[in-house]
C-alpha cells in the first residue's frame, strides 16, 4: 500500500475542514510514501517545498495531506 502526499491550497477563509480536493484552489501531488508514519513525517518537510514553489499568497494558506492508493 502506498500514499499520495497532496498539497491543498486554499483561501484564507476556508477552515481546516472545509479544505478538501474539490474545495481548493489548488491541487498539488508533491510525493509518495510506503506507509502513514512515512507519509506524515514527509508531509512536515513537503510543507515547506509547497511554500518555495507556489509562493503563497497573503489570502492563501497549504493543507497537506496523504490520500491512501490501492
Amino acid at each position: 500500500m502506498t500514499f499520495t502526499i497532496v498539497a491543498l491550497i486554499c483561501r484564507l477563509g476556508q477552515a481546516p475542514y472545509e479544505c478538501v480536493p474539490q474545495t481548493a484552489r489548488d491541487v498539488m501531488t508533491i510525493g509518495e510514501a510506503s506507509s502513514p508514519m512515512e507519509c506524515m513525517m514527509l508531509s512536515q518537510q513537503s510543507l515547506g517545498r509547497v511554500s518555495l514553489m507556489r509562493r503563497l499568497g497573503p489570502d492563501e494558506w497549504a493543507k497537506i495531506i496523504c490520500e491512501r492508493k490501492d
